[in-house]
């Protein structure tokens, strides 16, 4: 009968010391005096949903893959603008027209350098890695066309976007600050570094 008693108090002090651990371990009594025993998984860490679905910026969290509607124009280098680069974005890139990835220009204050978006209803991604001076200020995005034809076809439109990666807000700065002689430039920079700053 003691000898019983001890196997009891055995087994609640078992099931008291392992009920806080990772795995979990408890008997169970069977009617040939043996026992079975069953052991639980360990549980998957929990990851917040914000962190999980959010990136990192200087202005704190900025969801991922949200939509929102913006006000988008359209440019091509055939306009041969004045200080226009050509067929380069102002980082001396190609400007891109593919069939993944096209190039998009913005106010860097606002969507920095490297920012990359999809347009609803559009399987391709737009990479902002050019701005305009008059884009600053705005919350425009510039659509590059390789013709003035696709240019003038896209004119003005409001649309839904998705952000799949935001840009870097320290390489923008890098940029931008051997080029504040240039008004359009020196807003930029200086709107990144009060954003950065505050």
């Amino acid at each position: 009968m003691l000898h019983r008693s001890l196997i009891w108090l055995l087994g609640i002090a078992c099931t008291f010391t392992f009920s806080n651990c990772a795995y979990r371990t408890s008997s169970t009594g069977v009617a040939d005096g043996s026992s079975s025993v069953t052991v639980e998984r360990k549980a998957k860490r929990f990851i917040p949903k914000a962190i999980a679905t959010k990136e990192r910026t200087p202005l704190g969290y900025r969801a991922i893959g949200k939509s929102m509607v913006v006000r988008t124009t359209a440019y091509s280098d055939q306009e041969n603008e004045k200080g226009a680069y050509k067929n380069l974005t102002c980082i001396g890139t190609v400007l891109r027209y593919g069939k993944v990835y096209r190039t998009a220009a913005a106010d860097w204050s606002r969507y920095p350098l490297g920012t990359k978006f999809k347009i609803k209803g559009q399987p391709y991604i737009y990479v902002v890695e050019d701005y305009g001076s008059a884009l600053v200020g705005t919350g425009t995005l510039d659509l590059y066309k390789p013709t003035l034809r696709s240019m003038n076809e896209w004119g003005a439109r409001h649309v839904e976007i998705q952000i799949v990666e935001w840009g870097d807000y320290d390489k923008s700065l890098q940029i931008l600050s051997r080029r504040k002689k240039y008004p359009h430039c020196l807003k930029m920079y200086n709107g990144i570094r009060a954003k950065m700053d505050a």
